[in-house]
C-alpha cells in the first residue's frame, strides 16, 4: 500500500509539474502571436483574439496605473495624517501653554487688583474671582470650626466631624479648580483690555 500511496503521490507531483509547463508555454504562445505582424493575417478569429489581447493589455495598463496612482496617493494620506495628529498635538500643547500664562495673567492681575486703592474701574474682569474667594473663606472657615469642635469630641463623635471635614476639603479642592479656570478667565479678560 505504501509503495502504491508513493507512487500515487509522485504522479500527482508530476501531472501538476506538467500542468504549470502547459501554463507556461500557453503565456509564451500567447505573447508571441500577440506581437505578431497583424498586416499579413487573413484568420478571422485570430484577429479577434488579437484585438482582444490589445484591449485587455491597454486595460492591465490601466490598472497597474491606477494601482500605482492608489499607492502614491495612499502615502500621501499616510503622510498627512501624521501631519495632522503631529498639528493636533502642537496646538494642544499650544493651548496649554497659553491657558497657563492666561491663568499666571489673571493670578498677577488679581494680586495687584487687591493692592489698588481705587478698584472699582477693575472690578467686572475679577468679579468671579472675588465670589469664589469669599466662598473660599467660607469654607474655610467652617473647616477650623470643625478643628476647633473637633477637639473637645469623642471618638465617635470625631468620626461623625471628619465626615463633614472630608466634605469641605473636597468642596475647598472645587472652588481652588474653579479659580485656576476663574483666573484664566480673568487673564483673557486682562490681555484683551
Amino acid at each position: 500500500m505504501d509503495a502504491r500511496r508513493k507512487e500515487i503521490e509522485h504522479l500527482d507531483g508530476e501531472v501538476r509539474r506538467l500542468e504549470q509547463s502547459i501554463t507556461a508555454e500557453c503565456v509564451d504562445i500567447g505573447r508571441r502571436i500577440a506581437s505578431l505582424d497583424r498586416t499579413g493575417c487573413r484568420n478571422e478569429e485570430l484577429l479577434k483574439y488579437l484585438t482582444n489581447v490589445d484591449s485587455l493589455r491597454r486595460a492591465a495598463d490601466a490598472a497597474r496605473n491606477d494601482i500605482d496612482h492608489i499607492a502614491v496617493l495612499t502615502k500621501q494620506v499616510a503622510v498627512r495624517t501624521r501631519e495632522i495628529e503631529e498639528n493636533t498635538r502642537r496646538r494642544d500643547q499650544i493651548l496649554r501653554e497659553r491657558e497657563t500664562r492666561f491663568e499666571d495673567l489673571g493670578a498677577g492681575s488679581f494680586a495687584a487688583f487687591k493692592m489698588l486703592p481705587d478698584r472699582e474701574p477693575w472690578r467686572p474682569i475679577f468679579e468671579e474671582i472675588l465670589k469664589i474667594d469669599v466662598e473660599t473663606e467660607q469654607r474655610n472657615g467652617d473647616l477650623r470650626g470643625l478643628e476647633e469642635e473637633e477637639k473637645d469630641k469623642g471618638f465617635f463623635e470625631r468620626l461623625r466631624l471628619k465626615a463633614r471635614k472630608v466634605m469641605l476639603r473636597g468642596e475647598i479642592s472645587r472652588l481652588d479648580r474653579a479659580k485656576a479656570a476663574a483666573y484664566a478667565m480673568a487673564g483673557s479678560r486682562a490681555a484683551d483690555s
